[in-house]
């Protein structure tokens, strides 16, 4: 095989490999912007907790019946005391829920079947003084999951 043919390969498969990745994050970070959740999630929640959710409110489920949310872990906020909206939720969350992430699946978070979102307490909530931030998980494919994603490997 001629090296110039040898070349061309290695090029050609070296972007279709960074199209693809590229393809996947683009997919993840487009479909996350249409997420906004704030106020779908019930307090108080606890890592485990499974939780089907509309516009208005969240019911906390058995995770063995279909569910929208998982709580996968809580941190505390430490920004300001205006209630965040839900760029500044992410912001101050992204890499904490991302590391809770690969180890409560038990993958890393990019080759997960499973995106997060970081959601801030109620409004209410936070009025009285609750800055307790949880990162929740769901399946991208789906609209909603049936079983628990923790240490699933997905």
């Amino acid at each position: 095989m001629p090296t110039w043919l040898k070349v061309v390969l290695i090029v050609t498969g070296a972007i279709m490999v960074l199209a693809i990745l590229g393809g996947v994050l683009l997919y993840r970070w487009a479909n996350s912007l249409g997420v906004e959740a704030q106020a779908s999630i019930p307090y108080p929640v606890f890592i485990g907790d499974c939780v089907v959710s509309n516009d208005l409110s969240g019911v906390i489920t058995d995770c063995g019946e279909p569910h929208d949310y998982e709580v996968y872990h809580l941190f505390a906020w430490h920004g300001s005391d205006t209630y965040p909206d839900w760029s500044q939720a992410l912001d101050a969350g992204w890499e904490t829920c991302q590391n809770a992430f690969d180890e409560y699946v038990g993958i890393e978070w990019i080759d997960s079947i499973y995106d997060y979102e970081v959601i801030a307490p109620p409004q209410d909530r936070w009025n009285e003084g609750e800055r307790t931030m949880n990162c929740v998980l769901y399946d991208i494919f789906e609209e909603v999951t049936v079983g628990s994603a923790m240490g699933s490997g997905r």
